[in-house]
């Protein structure tokens, strides 16, 4: 779907989505729905659990705005969601998903030559996903440490102890 200009501050299309406007749900996921796809995407392992995972965020859209609180950035708030669902699912199958990097553009942090990103990525799907969960919302998406604890329900304290053991393990992982 090629992408339109809509000029509607996100206000008027939060309040037309609580009332079920189907046009201001298509706007809303024209802006949002490739980086919360993205997002998801690296949380959930692929493509497919993703896109299930995007639909699902939508579909409950409307019901989900009544905890939105209009002093939140939008698209903050709509990641924090999708981050959410994420851990949700990921709690219920327990399952380890291979974790694309797509669109990682550094790892600046780990010691490694990296080369295409194969070796991290099978690193990083290896991880316990407790901690990768830390590590893509921290170095990938760029949440700081108060919004993943309040997104996993931790501290920022056991986020900073996770992160530094995702790096350790992904560092003992690709070290030679």
């Amino acid at each position: 779907m090629p992408e339109t200009h809509c000029p509607e501050p996100d206000s008027v299309l939060v309040a037309a989505v609580r009332r079920g406007d189907e046009r201001a749900i298509a706007v809303v996921y024209e802006r949002y729905g490739g980086q919360l796809l993205r997002l998801l995407a690296r949380l959930l392992g692929s493509r497919e659990d993703a896109e299930d995972a995007l639909h699902d965020l939508f579909v409950g859209l409307p019901e989900g705005l009544s905890r939105y609180q209009h002093q939140d950035h939008f698209g903050g708030w709509l990641r924090r969601v999708a981050a959410r669902l994420a851990l949700m699912r990921l709690r219920a199958d327990r399952r380890h998903p291979h974790i694309s990097l797509d669109g990682l553009a550094t790892l600046d942090r780990l010691p490694v030559n990296a080369g295409d990103g194969t070796d991290i990525e099978r690193a990083l799907a290896k991880l316990d996903f407790k901690l990768r969960m830390v590590f893509v919302l921290y170095h990938v998406e760029g949440f700081s440490h108060a919004e993943i604890a309040s997104l996993v329900g931790i501290t920022s304290g056991a986020s900073r102890v996770r992160l530094s053991r995702a790096v350790a393990s992904l560092r003992a992982k690709l070290t030679p």
